[in-house]
């Protein structure tokens, strides 16, 4: 059954991947080719993350850790688009805060810095209006697509937070760079046409199960030369544990969720990006008042006109 959702995993990572790096070709070769009319848009944003994996409470579904978010996008049309940004997140988890016993005795508990960068096709519900006087100023959205995350687990030892990766703590070494499948919802709240208001919820899918450096069994104490490792591999309560005692669940992959505010300011000439082009009127009526500026042609009344000799 693992085997079968990680190949559905492939899959779906695989054809997500295809599609954004279409979308984003088709999107930065529409750019270059009309720069009057560009529909760019910055976005910013902070909120909180969550994680879930196997030292997180199966009640805990939000945490407090912050997550600061900046990213650029670009419209194709009045509803679709695609955006990139980059996050940093806090990720964290603690078998002390627990309502399960045995996880209150194994003990382990880690914090973590992390830095994703992700590419995303959106999705809004209503068209954009041509003209934001008239129009609804909430919009709901969805948005899916892939990324990278850098993520790096800490333990605290006698006062000292400790990198967790290097130390092999259940003696495998994994790499701290993982693919993600980032996806979920949103409401944008249009406050001018060139400023919107944003809260978006998503997850993060990702290909690890080491985003809290616990997965599979314990090493036992005689794998480690290193005597920090291997007080940070094993902090159980009641007694060490042996060689090949569960430590993890590796059945499940972690993954965490952002829930965030976010400021979407549009670029460009062409700010109005949906509410009527500003442009275009502006220089219409530069015309009429250019025509208007002109002298009339005074003409000869009457069937004949005089002829000049």
């Amino acid at each position: 059954m693992t085997f079968r959702l990680d190949r559905i995993k492939q899959l779906f990572f695989l054809i997500t991947a295809i599609c954004v790096v279409m979308g984003v070709t088709d999107a930065y070769s529409q750019i270059y080719r009309n720069r009057s009319n560009t529909k760019l848009f910055l976005t910013g944003g902070v909120g909180v993350s969550s994680y879930f994996g196997d030292l997180n409470n199966s009640n805990d579904l939000l945490d407090t850790r912050i997550n600061f978010t900046l990213g650029l996008g670009y419209y194709f049309d009045s509803r679709f688009g695609v955006r990139s940004e980059v996050t940093f997140f806090q990720l964290e988890g603690d078998d002390s805060e627990a309502d399960d016993p045995g996880r209150r005795q194994r003990n382990l508990s880690f914090q973590s810095n992390n830095i994703e960068f992700n590419v995303v096709g959106i999705a809004h519900l209503f068209n954009r209006p041509t003209k934001y006087a008239v129009s609804s100023p909430i919009n709901p959205y969805a948005f899916a697509g892939i990324g990278v995350t850098y993520f790096n687990p800490t333990a605290e030892l006698d006062g000292e937070r400790i990198s967790l990766p290097d130390l092999m703590t259940e003696g495998v070494s994994y790499s701290q760079l993982t693919f993600i499948i980032p996806f979920g919802i949103g409401v944008k709240y249009h406050v001018t046409p060139m400023l919107s208001l944003a809260v978006e919820g998503g997850a993060r899918i990702a290909f690890t199960d080491y985003l809290d450096d616990v997965s599979t069994t314990y090493p036992g104490a005689e794998f480690f030369s290193d005597p920090i490792a291997a007080a940070l591999s094993d902090r159980t309560i009641n007694g060490p544990a042996g060689p090949g005692d569960i430590r993890g669940n590796p059945d499940n992959d972690d993954f965490y969720g952002l829930l965030s505010l976010k400021v979407v300011y549009y670029l460009g000439s062409d700010r109005t990006i949906g509410y009527g082009n500003r442009a275009k009127v502006r220089s219409n009526r530069n015309n009429r008042r250019a025509i208007q500026k002109r002298k009339p042609v005074k003409r000869r009344s009457g069937l004949f006109k005089k002829r000049r000799r």
